[in-house]
């Protein structure tokens, strides 16, 4: 077994150069959580513990040979005070680890805590924008609902198929119970485009927004938007053609 003379040189050529590094690193922690360097919640106890590799058991194992078995005491004062003042130094560091551990688990918490609140928060907001986006559909839909009973209690009316030179091969149909050339310029004020809507041609047919829908339906492929189909006009007038219905 070692002497007291080889557990001495010991103690101070590895175990106090090894736990001043620990200091080191601790203190630079400190500095970098204190400067904004780094966050807490970042940091884990192995960051700091200085007791991983059992640093701190042989810390106190030495201790306990030192001033038991070995009996410090026998040593000159001037040795004795070096020791037990570098042994304050040690506890205080190991204590002042140990609260640095605390504040990095606490503020680790803290944020796993506001990390749940941001979570819920955003999931109650996207419930809302749900539901809000539900109500604006349903209202939508009874919109649209009630234009379609409208709609359908036209008995008799026209078909009509608009171009405009600002969108060659693109149609728009819709219907009208009135004058379709009438509509043609009701139409191209409300879109406002600098070339007018013209009419290519047009259908007198019985339950004209029913045809409309029909005709629409069965065009879908070629749909760009709203009431806008992109189709050569010799399969669009043979479509409507076969949808329409005749007065009798």
């Amino acid at each position: 077994m070692p002497g007291a003379g080889d557990k001495l040189k010991d103690f101070f050529t590895y175990m106090i150069p090894r736990a001043l590094e620990k200091v080191a690193i601790q203190n630079s922690l400190v500095d970098q959580l204190s400067s904004g360097k780094i966050e807490a919640h970042k940091l884990s106890r192995s960051d700091v513990d200085w007791q991983s590799g059992n640093t701190w058991a042989r810390h106190f194992e030495y201790k306990a040979v030192l001033y038991d078995a070995y009996n410090v005491g026998r040593c000159g004062g001037e040795i004795q005070d070096a020791i037990g003042f570098i042994w304050d130094f040690f506890e205080a560091a190991r204590k002042h680890a140990e609260e640095l551990i605390a504040y990095i688990e606490f503020q680790s918490s803290e944020h796993e805590r506001e990390k749940e609140e941001i979570y819920v928060k955003a999931q109650n907001e996207r419930d809302n924008r749900s539901k809000e986006a539900l109500v604006e559909r349903q209202a939508s839909m009874e919109k649209w609902k009630s234009i379609d009973i409208v709609h359908s209690k036209v008995e008799s009316g026209f078909l009509y198929v608009l171009s405009n030179d600002l969108m060659p091969g693109v149609f728009k149909i819709g219907f009208t119970a009135g004058n379709p050339d009438n509509r043609a310029a009701q139409i191209s004020r409300q879109y406002g485009l600098p070339s007018p809507f013209g009419v290519v041609k047009y259908w007198r047919t019985k339950d004209p927004y029913i045809v409309e829908q029909r005709v629409h339906d069965s065009l879908c492929a070629s749909k760009k938007s709203g009431e806008f189909f992109e189709i050569d006009i010799e399969s669009l007038i043979k479509t409507i053609d076969g949808l329409i219905i005749l007065e009798g």
